[in-house]
């Protein structure tokens, strides 16, 4: 009886088998992290081209603006609207043939990979059971086999003695038990080689196509490429372009209140989408006090973009109220994204830093002096405007564009003067209560001058105390160092330090001529 009972429980899977089944599985694996691979590389794709979509549409303004009131003027607008809407149809087709061909047809399959994983470890779970269960029966099989009549039966755990038929009625148990693992462990078995040999069939016959799918995105890929080569070889022609990257996001005034509504709806906002309330905004502070740490001096500040994932995790964390929340990434993040935390915040706070009535104020001083802008009359009108706002804003601005002017003192090596800071940040801190195109497009050169003379006379405007920023800031503060360039004899005039040029004519020609 015990013998047969031995051969009835043996190993429900075979070394061969079971070799054979972690095969397709790890097969299976790989299928499906290709697939989301492709899905993350047209989501890419997509981004890119919304991207360029965004590039045409500041170009069109950028025609108009500098061909206002000209005789090519409706050509201009024209070439404009051709750009944008070539890259409309573009992003139209790239989402199309993500939704057709790759989404719909394989998102069953990612959507079950988690499952199928889950039986996967459920099923190694069963196996490690049905070992534990069959050395169980083995040993009380041993138990009985090795039992000696003429030794008097001991006491069991609960008082029971143990004798021959005791020990028989436990291993009867044990046999069940066993049974029932083996049961289990082959259902799960049969079920998994029954999907597996199905997917990889569907694999075979090229039903899930990895190798079709692989090839259009290639092509579409390549489309892309040559539309964005295309783009950067106009974009040479207008200088700013570049700069006004954040323009059409600043002025986007949906996506803004959906940051503050859902700000409200998750009871974060802390910091980010708030009124400014403070003349030294902790996390003005931390970003300033982050760039002055021997990061003056890197070239594109506040003009190239940060990584938008990065910039949200920053976020994230100053929203919880974590003080100090740039030391926590180390290097993980670079200046770049905090430039770019630093221009969320600003775009992102209920009112713009700039008030309405200021900003008004501020073109209409432009417009009338538009041929004499460093005229000290202008200048004096300006900085007047500035100090007739409100507190904590007049103070956070004259923080802001003492700042920036320290920046322009390193231009040599980061090549950010006045007017360059001004085009990447002006939108972020001034804007009017009319966001229509017309506006911004009539505003666009006002704005930035406004915040060019500001930048360049921002010794003028009230702003807080060293004591009090020092206060504010909750990161580490390094040593500020000058700007690389060497000293000059003041007797003579050896023309500009190695790095810095200064503007010829023809330059400035063609910038009037832009």
């Amino acid at each position: 009886k015990m013998n047969a009972l031995r051969g009835k429980f043996t190993s429900p899977v075979p070394t061969g088998e079971e070799a054979l089944l972690e095969e397709k599985f790890a097969e299976y694996q790989k299928v499906c992290k290709k697939i989301k691979s492709i899905h993350k590389k047209l989501q890419t794709y997509i981004d890119l081209t919304k991207k360029q979509i965004e590039i045409a549409a500041i170009l069109g303004i950028e025609f108009s603006y500098f061909h206002l009131k000209t005789g090519v003027e409706k050509n201009a607008i024209a070439f404009g609207q051709l750009h944008a809407e070539i890259e409309r149809i573009q992003l139209a087709s790239v989402e199309k043939l993500y939704q057709s061909e790759v989404k719909q047809k394989t998102e069953d399959l990612i959507l079950q990979y988690p499952k199928t994983l889950d039986k996967w470890k459920e099923r190694k779970k069963l196996k490690a059971a049905y070992a534990s269960q069959q050395k169980k029966f083995e040993d009380k099989q041993t138990q009985l086999h090795e039992f000696d009549p003429s030794v008097p039966p001991k006491k069991g755990m609960f008082g029971k003695k143990k004798n021959e038929e005791v020990l028989a009625e436990e291993l009867n148990l044990r046999g069940q038990k066993l049974q029932e693992a083996k049961t289990k462990l082959e259902n799960s078995t049969n079920y998994l080689k029954e999907f597996l040999s199905e997917f990889l069939g569907k694999k075979k016959d090229g039903s899930l196509l990895e190798v079709p799918v692989s090839a259009i995105v290639a092509c579409q890929y390549h489309i892309i490429k040559e539309s964005n080569r295309r783009m950067e070889k106009v974009k040479n022609l207008f200088p700013m372009s570049e700069a006004f990257s954040s323009l059409l996001e600043s002025m986007d005034e949906e996506s803004i209140d959906e940051i503050r509504n859902q700000e409200i709806a998750d009871g974060k906002g802390a910091v980010f989408a708030r009124r400014i309330s403070s003349k030294t905004p902790p996390i003005v502070c931390d970003c300033m006090a982050y760039i002055r740490n021997g990061r003056m001096d890197i070239e594109g500040l506040f003009r190239i973009p940060g990584e938008a994932s990065m910039v949200d995790k920053i976020k994230a964390e100053y929203d919880k109220g974590t003080k100090g929340a740039l030391e926590l990434f180390g290097d993980e993040i670079n200046v770049h994204d905090v430039c770019g935390l630093l221009k969320l915040w600003f775009r992102a706070t209920k009112e713009p830093l700039v008030p309405y009535e200021q900003y008004d104020q501020l073109l209409m001083i432009m417009r009338d002096s538009m041929m004499d802008i460093d005229s000290e009359e202008t200048i004096q009108a300006a900085v007047a405007v500035v100090e007739s706002m409100e507190s904590p804003r007049k103070e956070v601005l004259g923080l802001l564009m003492q700042f920036l002017q320290e920046i322009t003192r390193h231009k040599g090596q980061n090549s950010m003067t006045s007017s360059n800071l001004a085009t990447c940040v002006a939108p972020a801190i001034a804007r009017s209560d009319d966001s229509s195109p017309v506006s911004m497009l009539r505003d666009l050169h006002p704005v930035i001058a406004s915040v060019t003379l500001l930048i360049e006379n921002a010794e003028r405007l009230t702003a807080p105390s060293a004591a009090d920023v020092e206060k504010s800031t909750h990161i580490k503060v390094e040593k500020p160092k000058p700007p690389a360039v060497p000293p000059r004899d003041p007797a003579t005039n050896l023309g500009p330090p190695p790095g810095i040029e200064e503007p010829t004519m023809e330059e400035s020609q063609i910038d009037m001529d832009l």
